[in-house]
């Protein structure tokens, strides 16, 4: 039946060994900048400022944890922070989470100054354009973003690229936050079989309280839909079932599988379709 409404009431349990090996995992590394190091990030810009800082330095606070990328900030400059990544073979479908943040100095109406995230090959080729922004796209706080590529990365290595681009007038702040670089498996499924599914964003996002996920699937199917905390591990799983063609509603109370109400900070909604693995990021707030 359409219009389904699944609430979190449902109790985890275990799919087959299938539908286990089709999970994503996470290839990126430091992704949350918050390691001693910015490695395994590679800084291209000033020596003299580094990329990876404490959120404070910028005068912000961190999406997670307490430190940040941040990229731009100075007149005629051009700043890159890039990781190269080694795909599994047979996990070649790639999606790419987190949040960035643009503070600008601007005045005119035009665009001066720009900021990408891309895929690009180790010679710095590009692949896929995951994000693009300028100083039109100022925001008052965290946004955050999702990109589900299109090519299959199985057994390559590529390399997750954010660049920067300043003029020589009032300049533009970028910074980015808690960034995963997910792969799923797609040994044995066919091109045309790996979106089985349409996943919304949450709303509202950020919330205060209960949150809806909209899924509308092409064809019946097994859906396994949980909410995560930045690691990775399982704070309540929304969803363990088969579920008919059509649309959907995943409702999040904030609360976790013992029903109480979680901290406030960033969590991932992870929708798991086929052999296709959705992230969503989410923000609670007080």
């Amino acid at each position: 039946m359409n219009g389904r409404c699944v609430v979190l009431l449902i109790s985890c349990v275990a799919l087959g060994a299938a539908s286990a090996a089709a999970r994503a995992s996470n290839v990126l590394s430091n992704g949350n900048f918050d390691a001693a190091t910015s490695a395994p990030w590679v800084e291209m810009g000033n020596p003299t400022y580094p990329m990876v800082v404490n959120a404070s330095d910028a005068g912000i606070s961190a999406q997670s944890g307490s430190r940040i990328a941040w990229l731009g900030g100075f007149e005629s400059s051009t700043d890159a922070l890039y990781q190269d990544v080694a795909v599994p073979a047979g996990q070649g479908a790639l999606e790419v989470t987190g949040y960035y943040r643009i503070n600008s100095q601007e005045v005119l109406s035009g665009v001066y100054d720009v900021f990408t995230i891309d895929l690009v090959t180790t010679s710095n080729t590009v692949l896929e354009h995951v994000l693009q922004r300028t100083n039109l796209d100022a925001t008052s706080g965290w946004t955050a973003f999702d990109y589900h590529a299109i090519g299959n990365y199985g057994g390559q290595t590529v390399r997750l690229r954010m660049s920067s681009r300043n003029d020589d007038t009032f300049v533009t702040n970028f910074f980015v936050d808690t960034m995963v670089l997910d792969a799923t498996p797609t040994t044995g499924v066919p091109d045309q079989l790996l979106d089985l599914a349409r996943v919304g964003l949450p709303t509202p996002n950020p919330s205060r309280g209960p949150l809806q996920l909209s899924l509308d699937l092409a064809q019946p199917s097994a859906v396994r839909a949980s909410i995560c905390d930045v690691s990775g591990r399982i704070v309540r799983t929304l969803a363990a079932v088969s579920m008919e063609q059509g649309a959907h509603r995943l409702v999040w109370d904030g609360r976790d599988e013992a029903g109480v109400r979680v901290r406030p900070g960033a969590y991932f909604a992870r929708v798991e379709v086929g052999a296709r693995t959705y992230r969503r990021a989410v923000m609670l707030i007080r």
